[in-house]
């Protein structure tokens, strides 16, 4: 079961210090930016297979190191910011979290909704920019967001962390592609060069220290995981035969103790406790 909101983002829950949701001439272009943004991943709704389901094991691992760092979740007000295809928000459902989700795209809500329902979770859901919460300030204990960070240059990235804070009383979360990882880049770089990229803008980031910092957080943790998504995204974009993908984990597997400092893993995932 589930509430549904379809919310007209002009006019309500937008913070009056938003550098996006501004009426003045300067906030025009971070707006005609996001749109942009909005516009991509709506056509690509479209088209995409729905995930549906269980909760898969790297959205369980995420809400594994978040316990570590931020305490249980169970019964903890969290927020999930660009939802998407909803795995984050089930895997904190499914630890016992009270879970609101918000998306800029409406199909992406009601899928969500969905399939956290049909695993018989209760969800509060909004369509909303993340530039643009429709929460009152501290609002969340925990406030997190999956592979949306990427997809926007600096100044919207620090928009919407800045927004993620405002309605956050405890811990931030996000969860981008490691850009630090070289076969990450490598499986990207194909991908692109053959015309077969379909994520549209997604910048390599490395690290969000300083962005955290500037948007009134101080960073607690960040470390790489998922290395089999790298392989997986490496196997598309090269074409690798199954002995070789079967050799890459393998390699990983026996060099995996060595290689600790050479940030390989496919996902990102930063943790910032506001100091508002």
């Amino acid at each position: 079961m589930h509430d549904y909101e379809n919310l007209d983002t002009d006019s309500v829950g937008q913070s009056e210090a938003s550098e996006v949701s501004g009426s003045s001439e300067a906030a025009r272009p971070l707006r005609e930016a996001e749109a942009q943004v909005i516009a991509h991943w709506q056509d690509r709704w479209e088209t995409m297979d729905h995930r549906d389901g269980p909760v898969h094991p790297h959205d369980k691992h995420l809400v594994q190191v978040v316990e570590q760092h931020c305490g249980a979740v169970r019964g903890r007000a969290v927020l999930e910011v660009g939802v998407g295809q909803g795995g984050i928000a089930l895997a904190f459902a499914e630890r016992g979290a009270v879970v609101t989700i918000v998306d800029a795209v409406e199909k992406a809500v009601a899928c969500s909704s969905e399939r956290l329902a049909a695993q018989g979770h209760e969800v509060q859901a909004h369509q909303a920019s993340a530039t643009a919460l429709p929460f009152p300030d501290n609002e969340f204990e925990i406030v997190v967001s999956g592979g949306l960070l990427e997809h926007f240059d600096e100044p919207l990235r620090l928009a919407i962390l800045r927004e993620m804070t405002r309605v956050c009383c405890g811990h931030v979360v996000t969860l981008i592609p490691n850009g630090a990882d070289p076969l990450y880049r490598l499986a990207k770089f194909e991908l692109k060069r053959t015309g077969r990229w379909q994520w549209g803008e997604e910048h390599s980031l490395t690290c969000l220290a300083d962005e955290y910092q500037a948007a009134g957080l101080e960073l607690v943790h960040e470390t790489s995981y998922d290395f089999d998504n790298t392989v997986m995204l490496l196997q598309d974009a090269l074409c690798l035969t199954p002995d070789q993908v079967a050799a890459l984990r393998a390699w990983y597997s026996d060099e995996a103790p060595s290689l600790r400092g050479a940030s390989l893993g496919y996902r990102l995932v930063a943790i910032g406790v506001v100091t508002k």
